[in-house]
């Protein structure tokens, strides 16, 4: 479910450009069963409860959508809602920013630190290969070897990291209710729409940050003239440091 561009442009001005469109998966491997604790599956039924109370108070206004997660009438989420709420539940538990799909990141670093075999991760998490499960996560397994290579600390000298900047470009898509995607054609995955386009960059360098933290071999920069633009839209540099 993503809020896109429509493809034909109002008449009425007043009208949204924008609509909710739910399709199927973008691949074969997005479709896949899921493993749920038992710890999981007890919270997911106190939800449902929630959910039958909402049906009762609504009667027949209630929207039997067939979601998990829904408003209080059975509805979709709307997916700005959603991101809204879950910046408040960072606010909330005193964490700084982290952006959703930190989320799977945390989940398949903690499975392999408690051993979770490689091959069942990357089937949960829906990847190609199980070769680039290890390369996306080899960081994780890169921990234990430093820990042993620690104990020869008092042989070698390890010099301590440096800090280098890098920069990436990040594509500019303004749209006429004033709205702005911000995307990064180096990492498709890392994308977000704005009204304010500084706060939105700020956004974007966090989650690029985090994304090179976890990234084994991260992509070179695409040169700035090999990005294609359409009309209105431009490129900015995105710098950060990393280590």
């Amino acid at each position: 479910m993503n809020r896109l561009n429509k493809a034909k442009k109002p008449a009425n001005t007043n009208e949204p450009t924008t609509e909710i469109v739910i399709q199927t998966p973008k691949s074969q491997n997005s479709v896949r069963s899921i493993p749920l604790l038992p710890q999981v599956l007890q919270d997911l039924q106190g939800w449902q409860r929630v959910q039958q109370q909402d049906k009762l108070v609504a009667g027949d206004a209630y929207c039997e959508s067939g979601f998990i997660v829904t408003n209080p009438m059975g509805g979709y989420v709307e997916p700005r809602t959603f991101k809204d709420q879950y910046n408040q539940i960072l606010q909330l538990s005193g964490l700084r920013h982290f952006t959703f799909h930190a989320l799977r990141h945390t989940f398949a670093s903690r499975a392999m630190e408690q051993g979770m075999d490689v091959k069942t991760l990357s089937v949960i998490l829906g990847h190609a290969s199980v070769a680039f499960t290890l390369d996306t996560y080899a960081h994780v397994l890169d921990d234990h070897k430093q820990a042993g290579m620690a104990l020869m600390e008092d042989l070698f000298n390890i010099p301590e990291p440096v800090s280098t900047d890098v920069t990436y470009p990040v594509l500019v898509s303004p749209f006429p209710d004033g709205t702005v995607e911000l995307t990064l054609p180096d990492f498709p995955e890392i994308n977000c729409n704005t009204v304010n386009l500084p706060q939105g960059l700020s956004e974007l360098r966090e989650s690029l940050r985090e994304e090179l933290g976890i990234c084994f071999y991260p992509p070179q920069p695409t040169p700035v003239m090999n990005i294609p633009c359409e009309p209105g839209q431009f490129v900015l540099q995105l710098s950060i440091d990393t280590l």
